[in-house]
């Protein structure tokens, strides 16, 4: 669908069980973009909508009316209410849906977000009890995000949990062997069979990401990753232990999505192993 509500080579036949609404070029700013197999599917911020698998078929959800006070929120200095539909309650509304739409595999087969994150919270308290290593990658964003989630899982959990974030160790890979390896390298000196990778990446298509954890998968490590954008990303495709992939392309919900996800699964682990 083209921004006039035409047609174009994405919009193509489809098994969408919705027609597509006509929206104004204003209304695609900020909108939320989609990927289902083969191509983008936006939706304008002001419906609030999402679109989520359900029995292989992707379908709009509505999660979060318009209210009143959503409209006089988002309104810009101006009063203007066609602003509501860049506002950040509007964002927010987005992120909050992104979550539900949310997919998880667990060693190919895919099971409800319910069932990947229990997954994860069992993964993590056999690391523990095993004494056993967690190690976590990522770029730009994500690295951030590895971090405080690292230290959060070590803290918080009693897990043996690193990252390789460090200013000399990443700088030494990088200028000795190429950006390619600057995880690969160390994580295969220090990992051994059966510790856990978590590895991070928006795009699913950075090739220092998904080299580490192609060699995670030669060691024998158990391998989760987090991805966005197209579903068949690198990273996603690779056959990890757990691979969750959220339904969008701008970075500000996918890496609070994959940090909203990971914090649940430890603060589950931190208040009680699931059974």
């Amino acid at each position: 669908m083209t921004r006039g509500g035409g047609n174009d080579d994405r919009a193509g036949s489809s098994s969408m069980s919705f027609p597509f609404r006509e929206v104004s070029g204003s209304s695609w700013q900020n909108g939320i973009s989609v990927y289902d197999e083969t191509r983008i599917i936006e939706w304008p911020w002001n419906s609030h909508g999402i679109f989520h698998r359900r029995a292989g078929t992707m379908q709009r959800r509505d999660s979060f009316p318009t209210t009143r006070s959503d409209e006089a929120a988002d309104q810009g200095a101006d009063g203007e209410s066609g602003l509501r539909m860049n506002g950040p309650l509007s964002w927010l509304h987005g992120l909050a849906a992104l979550l539900d739409a949310s997919t998880c595999r667990y060693r190919g087969e895919g099971v409800s977000l319910d069932v990947g994150l229990r997954t994860v919270v069992r993964l993590w308290a056999a690391q523990r009890a095993e004494n056993r290593a967690v190690y976590w990658i990522g770029n730009g964003g994500s690295a951030a995000l590895v971090s405080h989630l690292s230290q959060d899982l070590l803290n918080t959990c009693g897990v043996r949990s690193l990252t390789f974030n460090d200013p000399a160790l990443i700088t030494c890979m990088a200028n000795d062997y190429g950006y390619r390896d600057v995880f690969q390298r160390p994580l295969r000196t220090l990992a051994r069979e059966r510790d856990v990778l978590v590895a991070i990446s928006s795009s699913g298509m950075s090739d220092n990401v998904v080299g580490a954890a192609e060699a995670a998968l030669e060691m024998g490590l158990e391998v989760m990753t987090l991805s966005a954008f197209s579903e068949r990303n690198r990273l996603h495709a690779l056959p990890a232990t757990l691979a969750f992939h959220t339904p969008t392309e701008q970075y500000g919900h996918a890496e609070l999505t994959h940090g909203a996800l990971l914090h649940a699964a430890i603060d589950c682990l931190h208040r009680a192993p699931v059974a």
